[in-house]
């Protein structure tokens, strides 16, 4: 199912600068329920709020799935105060469905409207985010990261709420040992004061929804920081020149100490 879905800032093309895409999904499924999901939409869009920049560096889609998927932000690529605010509304206000839970269609949809976006680029990096505290068909899911990773997205990461299945995530992120990692190094303990990773994917366990917002707010945090940019070639040529004068300063110096 495909609700009315926010569409600022889809048009434009990619930006000069590489864009993270970051693509969210909530679980709605009944063992949720309509208190924690409200719980946790509100704290993904004060995370969202929080630490997300406007400089076009970011791009955001929003999914709530259960049986299926519903879309509540199509890829908007985050260039202003506005479309930030945009986005906190729309997830922020977003409805509970309820129904099962289908982690393979999260990821799938996910993957499929990452792709589909003006700014899906291999010099990009893509992640696909999953909150569930439910199980789902592990194969299905494994195989939908697959296939997601195949066509260029970069890592799957997850929250794993109460009573998931830690193991089925560690498997649905890290699908047949896909990148080489073993169980503990997927595995963050956040709540021990274990950095949420930027490259790699990563599940996350959290004891309840009440938790859930100091950890997407990590995890928001945490792949959302800019590089340092790299000097332009004028800047550079520039540091070289400073640095050889230097040098040269340095030797007269030592010459005329030595005198």
């Amino acid at each position: 199912m495909v609700a009315a879905a926010l569409t600022i800032g889809m048009a434009g093309g990619a930006s000069a600068t590489p864009i993270t895409q970051l693509a969210f999904s909530l679980d709605e499924s009944g063992s949720v329920g309509s208190g924690d999901f409200a719980v946790a939409r509100n704290a993904l869009a004060s995370a969202l709020a929080a630490n997300v920049p406007i400089d076009g560096t970011v791009e955001l889609t929003v999914m709530t799935f259960a049986s299926s998927t519903t879309t509540v932000v199509s890829p908007t690529l985050i260039d202003s105060q506005a479309a930030l605010d945009a986005v906190e509304l729309a997830v922020s206000t977003t409805v509970y469905n309820g129904g099962g839970t289908n982690i393979a269609a999260a990821i799938t949809a996910l993957s499929t409207l990452v792709q589909g976006s003006a700014n899906f680029d291999a010099s990009a990096t893509q992640v696909l985010n999953i909150t569930t505290d439910g199980q789902s068909n592990v194969s299905a899911a494994e195989a939908a990261t697959i296939a997601a990773v195949n066509a260029g997205i970069d890592f799957v990461s997850a929250e794993a709420v109460g009573s998931a299945n830690i193991d089925d995530l560690i498997d649905i992120v890290n699908p047949g040992n896909l990148f080489n990692l073993s169980d503990a190094e997927v595995l963050v303990d956040f709540t021990g004061g274990e950095a949420i990773p930027s490259n790699q994917p990563f599940v996350v366990p959290v004891a309840n929804f009440g938790a859930f917002g100091a950890a997407i707010d990590a995890k928001v945090g945490a792949l959302t920081v800019t590089p340092s940019p790299l000097p332009e070639p004028t800047s550079l040529a520039l540091m070289v020149v400073g640095l050889v004068g230097l040098g040269a300063y340095g030797i007269r110096r030592s010459r005329r100490t030595a005198n």
